[in-house]
């Protein structure tokens, strides 16, 4: 998937048209022509310039699409839905490209178009061809605390979570079919997703594939890992917890995987056991076939998880909170990775904040390989070393093949924007209450980090505050051993430059003397 245009009409408040702080804009995205690389879309400014607004606006108005298709969403969801909005966007169905465009605009329901043989948008009515026009995936991702990203998307699993309990009730009079019931395509990555991602990718992918991990975070390679799924402990309904068809097959087959396993009768409880050896690995190949497969069972199970809390309502705000019972009705536990330059066997919580955002993003990006993904990434280097920031793109263009892909990402890093064509850079500019962006209007690939500073957050020094202000002080100097002594105390910059200049015009002047 790649963006072509994004106009914001109208916010539908009844105050302002603006979404958030983000004035109504329709913006122009330029399609790359190098398709064998990620063009990523950044979006930079200082903090607080609105920058996250963006990557909300789109999330908001997948999370609309969709509901229209999601049989088991709340029929009010639609209606609560005020924005307007045009989108287009660049979508691989057939291995064809094709331009799909959606307008809302008020109090009209929602058009779909694509572009025929003749270069002219042709209306679709039909719902089916309509939800196949949709990204596949809309994966968001937050390094800080950016709840209202995340909103959309964990409403989205708050609902299939529901339904997924209904269907589970032998008694249920839900008119939901269940082959209609399927997960939502938004998918937000927390601190759970991301050792399904790991388990997912150590099991399936290829050395050579994975080397990514090696050569940058020293992770050669998954070692053991545990799941316990418990139906009826202290914190689950009466009765325990209920399970659709799907999801029991789904824990016979982890059973079936696993090299050890405990059943325990009084709580109906699993305890399983996985070495990641030759055979383990054949098993998973067997019973999940891919790491798509895998990933989904774990992800639909621990979706199980909010079924532990009481009341609908109680169970919304625990989603969206991200806080269960201890007692977890599916958890992963012991996931233990082996690293290299030591040789050693480490515990996953034990790696950095680096390294956790560097799977987040770098491994979901080779999980979810395929057309028709977009994400909306929040910051997603701030953990990251310089090394890793200078690495990023790269990282991320080694991590995946199917390149038609979308990433939209706000970010600080000037290495990301030296890595980014000029044309998906975008500048966010803030005047008290009002926020707007516009094109950063040079080409930044390859632009050095003076240039980027400035252009970017009007910044022209390239050190930092305390630092300059000690070199000003230092200029004052009149007298000439004092002010060699003080200059020899700084490291080597630009700045640092106009002192030397001066004691040697200084040393000069003595001499003439």
């Amino acid at each position: 998937m790649k963006l072509k245009r994004l106009q914001l009409i109208d916010s539908g408040e009844k105050d302002t048209s603006r979404f958030k702080s983000l004035e109504p804009f329709n913006q122009e995205f330029v399609k790359p022509v190098d398709s064998d690389y990620v063009n990523t879309i950044c979006l930079v400014g200082v903090n607080g310039s609105g920058k996250s607004n963006l990557l909300e606006l789109i999330a908001e108005i997948f999370f609309y699409l969709e509901s229209a298709f999601l049989k088991y969403f709340p029929k009010n969801v639609a209606s609560r839905f005020k924005i307007q909005f045009e989108i287009e966007y660049i979508l691989t169905i057939d291995n064809d490209e094709t331009t799909v465009k959606i307008v809302k605009h008020k109090n009209k329901k929602v058009e779909y178009s694509i572009i025929d043989k003749t270069g002219v948008f042709v209306k679709i009515d039909d719902p089916k061809i309509q939800v196949s026009l949709l990204p596949k995936k809309i994966i968001g991702y937050s390094s800080g605390l950016n709840e209202t990203l995340s909103v959309p998307f964990k409403l989205s699993r708050g609902y299939y979570s529901d339904e997924v309990g209904i269907q589970a009730n032998p008694k249920s009079t839900s008119k939901i079919h269940p082959k209609d019931v399927y997960p939502p395509r938004l998918m937000y990555l927390d601190n759970e997703i991301n050792s399904f991602i790991i388990i997912s990718n150590f099991l399936f992918k290829s050395q050579e594939d994975l080397k990514v991990f090696s050569e940058l975070l020293r992770i050669n390679s998954l070692h053991s890992f545990r799941v316990i799924i418990q139906f009826n402990h202290t914190a689950a309904p009466k009765g325990g917890i209920l399970r659709t068809p799907e999801l029991e097959e789904y824990v016979n087959q982890l059973v079936k995987c696993s090299t050890t396993s405990c059943y325990l009768k009084d709580t109906d409880s699993w305890i399983l056991d996985f070495l990641n050896d030759e055979e383990t690995r054949k098993a998973f190949e067997f019973y999940f076939k891919t790491s798509i497969g895998l990933f989904t069972a774990l992800y639909k199970l621990s979706l199980l998880n909010p079924l532990c809390v009481k009341g609908r309502e109680n169970r919304k705000w625990a989603i969206s909170n991200d806080i269960f019972p201890p007692d977890k009705a599916f958890r992963i536990e012991q996931l233990k990775l082996i690293i290299d330059n030591p040789t050693d066997v480490i515990d996953y919580s034990g790696i950095s904040d680096g390294e956790h955002q560097f799977i987040h993003v770098v491994g979901s990006a080779m999980l979810f390989d395929e057309k028709g993904i977009l994400y909306l990434l929040d910051e997603p280097e701030t953990h990251y070393n310089p090394k890793w920031r200078a690495e990023f793109i790269t990282s991320i263009n080694g991590a995946i093949k199917n390149h038609p892909q979308e990433f939209v990402i706000t970010t600080h890093s000037p290495f990301l924007l030296s890595d980014t064509r000029g044309f998906n850079v975008f500048v966010f500019r803030r005047d008290g209450d009002r926020v707007w962006f516009e094109p950063i209007g040079f080409e930044t690939f390859g632009t050095s980090f003076h240039v980027l500073l400035k252009q970017a957050f009007n910044r022209d020094v390239l050190i930092s505050k305390m630092a300059l202000e000690e070199i000003k002080d230092i200029e004052k100097e009149t007298d000439l051993s004092e002010l060699i002594n003080r200059t020899a105390t700084l490291g080597d910059s630009f700045e640092k430059q106009f002192l030397v200049e001066k004691i040697n015009k200084l040393i000069l002047e003595k001499k003439q003397k």
